[in-house]
């Protein structure tokens, strides 16, 4: 059986997945507002334009989130590519727009600040003008970034639109002076600190997280080894809902279980036998070599195979005169087992849940001069040596527990103000024959 392929360059599928729904997105912005409203969400900006001296706003509702594509993403992102000039100067080739625009889009968010009060002070010492109805909606994207040799998920806000209900000449002049210092503001004293750690899969390599957002769904897809994957173009069906999600695939899993321990795990054991006048002595022990994980069942549990080889070091006594024989049965067989995976004080752990192990068929290595001896108890010492060799492996097996994946620790600060992200509730299944892992989530201050 071959073990599973690591992902390279010219493997762009991926191996392991993490997001969440709209509905979950938004229940965490509305917790991050409550935590920071309104030390945050209510500021005056400094204008010094068009006779406005500053402008305090009070966003008094939450901002929602909109994930999927739409015209207007795909609008905003033209319109830039028309007009940067920086990128202009590349000259991209009209061939090569729409696939740059799909990508553009496959990372952007809408978003809504639905209640917005302000108030307008003047230079001129006119009398501040109380706005009570604007509101703004705008577009973010998602990135990435690497800060000690961990993956992190970023998020930038890429325009805000104020509307003035009812005062469209105000409603320019506002997108003029005071949209894009709101944009500032809002980037570097909120966004700036939230950076989302990727899920840790203890030594082993994972690539660089490839973020997209389908509709409803934010997913970060990545591969094992260094090569990030090419997201499917459509994400997979049956995503968790109303939770935060993790899926990971089998070869994952194995290289999980292959990174645990030093493989081969053995043991041996003393071993003195006899039957029909015949005596047998000395060391019986087997290896069990690294797992190979064959599937995912649907309750999450984990269907393994493992390679065991038995190695007996024995002695056949035979009568007086004749000289004792030295001899070392060799055998291989695959064991099976289940394995049922757990949540532990924030990490994903493999337990063992049942063996099975089948009989060794032995090579003897017996000399041609004595097998008239040996082939009467050929098959006794066969059942006696499968006796022991049986708890050995067993208990080689048993034991062994890994970690798949470990939560990342989330927490950030804001305006002096400490922000935890909880993991709670987690809890295993098995989605589209990947390991899920989902769990519910909460912030407090």
């Amino acid at each position: 059986m071959t073990s599973p392929k690591i992902n390279d360059a010219n493997d762009p599928s991926f191996d392991v997945l993490a997001g969440m729904d709209n509905p979950t997105l938004n229940a965490l912005v509305a917790q991050l507002y409550k935590a920071l409203y309104p030390s945050v969400f209510s500021y005056t900006l400094d204008i010094g334009a068009q006779d406005i001296s500053t402008i305090k706003f009070d966003i008094s509702q939450p901002p929602t989130v909109t994930l999927g594509t739409t015209q207007e993403l795909r609008t905003f992102w033209e319109a830039h590519l028309n007009a940067e000039p920086e990128i202009l100067k590349l000259g991209i080739p009209s061939t090569q727009r729409d696939p740059i625009l799909d990508k553009l889009e496959s990372i952007s968010v809408g978003f809504a600040i639905p209640a917005m009060s302000l108030l307008i002070s003047f230079i001129s010492g006119t009398p501040p003008l109380p706005v009570a109805t604007a509101s703004a909606t705008g577009v973010a994207s998602i990135g990435t970034a690497v800060v000690k040799g961990q993956n992190f998920l970023t998020i930038t806000i890429n325009s805000v639109n104020v509307t003035v209900a009812g005062d469209p000449n105000l409603t320019v002049l506002l997108n003029k002076v005071f949209a894009p210092l709101l944009m500032a503001y809002l980037n570097k004293t909120l966004l700036s600190n939230i950076n989302i750690p990727a899920i840790q899969y203890g030594t082993l390599q994972i690539s660089m997280p490839v973020p997209v957002v389908a509709a409803g769904d934010v997913i970060a897809y990545s591969a094992l080894g260094t090569t990030p994957p090419t997201p499917p173009p459509q994400p997979p069906a049956s995503l968790p809902a109303n939770c935060v999600f993790g899926l990971t695939d089998a070869k994952v899993l194995q290289a999980a279980a292959a990174a645990a321990v030093p493989w081969p795990q053995g043991s041996m054991e003393q071993f003195d036998w006899e039957a029909m006048g015949v005596g047998v002595s000395g060391k019986v022990g087997a290896q069990v070599f690294a797992p190979t994980v064959n599937s995912i069942k649907s309750d999450g549990s984990i269907s393994i195979t493992a390679t065991a080889n038995a190695a007996c070091q024995l002695t056949l006594h035979t009568p007086w005169p004749l000289p004792d024989v030295p001899f070392g049965p060799t055998a291989t067989a695959t064991l099976s087992a289940t394995a049922k995976p757990s949540v532990n004080s924030g990490k994903i752990q493999v337990v063992i849940e049942s063996v099975s192990i089948p009989s060794f068929d032995f090579n003897w290595g017996i000399p041609d001069w004595i097998d008239w001896l040996f082939y009467p108890i050929e098959q006794l010492l066969a059942a006696a040596l499968n006796a022991v060799l049986s708890p050995i492996i067993s208990a080689i097996i048993s034991q062994f527990t890994f970690t798949i994946m470990t939560f990342p620790t989330i927490s950030f600060t804001i305006v002096d103000k400490n922000i935890n992200v909880n993991i709670q509730n987690a809890r295993t299944g098995c989605v589209n024959s990947m390991l899920s892992v989902v769990a519910d989530v909460t912030i407090t201050s």
